[in-house]
């Protein structure tokens, strides 16, 4: 009898170290097809246009050197894409959050007319494509004379955001009610109840949209193809750059692919630190019980 069970036993250890050995061996393919491309922009960072254009492909650089990034520094003046592209992410990180956190306390706690109807429209403004928005904006802003600045760019963060409002709404409806009312009852306002109450339970929500708000602000580019390169640069990020540099030259031997790749990881290093700085510093956020 103990013979037939230690026999069972070997058979499902067997199987169940047969079923590690595949999910191990899927995880792994999937890690390096994820990995790989960003291996291979920081090996293309370290060649040489004429190393990258030949064919068949070398994955690994010849003679290592650092010359891109130099030149992305020094050439390029990469600082102004940085500059440009880090004020934004300041804008779009501090308000969008708290301007759609007011708005979805409003919809989620109080009492107005016709707020499913408002809602409704709120929602609906995510349907209309930016296509046709596209010129009535560049209209309104060439009228107000912010066309060539950073000012079409900032001045939309001041009103937040429909989708997240949505998202703030959503996680608001569970915040108990009864904390409102006995926080009224004790003579506290709406904004009192929205700061010292609401955001306080909504960390995770505000957290994780001042994170994408950040990311997003990281990556800005369609608005650079309606306004131009703006009045001493002032348009260029860091995606526009690393588009021009890498496209202006493609069909030229020896081209700026490098260049590009040697831009794109600077741009990777900064949001990665970014987001880790936010994860650092997210003390703050509370989350199911610990609050």
């Amino acid at each position: 009898m103990r013979e037939i069970v230690r026999q069972k036993q070997r058979k499902t250890s067997l199987s169940s170290t047969g079923t590690k050995i595949i999910i191990y061996t899927i995880l792994g393919l999937a890690a390096v097809t994820t990995i790989f491309p960003y291996l291979w922009m920081v090996l293309a960072s370290l060649k040489t246009g004429i190393e990258i254009s030949t064919y068949p492909e070398q994955i690994f650089p010849k003679n290592p050197s650092f010359t891109a990034y130099r030149r992305a520094f020094e050439e390029l003046n990469l600082w102004v894409g940085i500059k440009n592209t880090l004020v934004l992410v300041v804008f779009a990180v501090l308000f969008p959050p708290v301007v759609s956190a007011m708005g979805a306390f409003s919809f989620a706690k109080l009492v107005l007319p016709a707020k499913r109807v408002l809602l409704l429209v709120l929602l609906s403004s995510m349907m209309v494509p930016y296509a046709a928005l596209m010129l009535p904006q560049y209209q309104i802003w060439q009228s107000l004379g912010f066309v060539g600045t950073l000012w079409p760019l900032i001045i939309p963060n001041f009103f937040g955001g429909a989708l997240m409002t949505f998202f703030f709404i959503q996680y608001m409806q569970g915040v108990p009610t009864d904390l409102f009312e006995a926080a009224k009852i004790d003579g506290a306002g709406y904004f009192s109840s929205l700061f010292h109450i609401t955001l306080p339970m909504s960390t995770p929500i505000l957290f994780y949209s001042a994170v994408t708000s950040m990311i997003g602000g990281l990556q800005i580019f369609g608005t650079y193809a309606n306004y131009g390169a703006g009045v001493d640069d002032s348009l260029n990020f860091i995606v526009v750059r690393i588009y021009r540099i890498a496209f202006d030259s493609v069909s030229e031997p020896g081209g700026t692919q490098g260049l590009a790749c040697a831009m794109s990881w600077i741009l990777f290093l900064i949001i990665g630190l970014l987001t880790l700085l936010m994860f650092k510093l997210g003390g703050w956020v509370q989350y199911g019980e610990d609050s």
